[in-house]
């Protein structure tokens, strides 16, 4: 149940926090574990349209994706502060 809930959200904290209190902190580390593989499969989007992703969910890279936008590496963000061009 939590774990549904952390795919729908993306909110792994708050899931993990809401079952340890539903389950009086017994078996948390189960519980962890079913809330970081829901948290990784769940993708890029999810009930909440202004929510901000702003690292990748596989990789150790900084994204910036809200919703449907593509998402950029750093490096791409980087090569565009020193030509000036802004994204549209």
């Amino acid at each position: 149940m939590v774990s549904v809930f952390c795919g729908v959200t993306n909110s792994p904290m708050t899931s993990i926090l809401l079952g340890y209190e539903l389950f009086a902190g017994v078996g948390v580390a189960p519980l962890a574990l079913a809330v970081a593989v829901s948290y990784m499969l769940s993708g890029y989007t999810g009930l909440y349209h202004e929510q901000k992703i702003v690292y990748s969910k596989t990789k150790a890279v900084y994204i910036n994706k809200k919703g449907d936008q593509e998402y950029f590496s750093r490096e791409h963000d980087l090569d565009d502060a020193d030509t000036g061009k802004k994204d549209s």
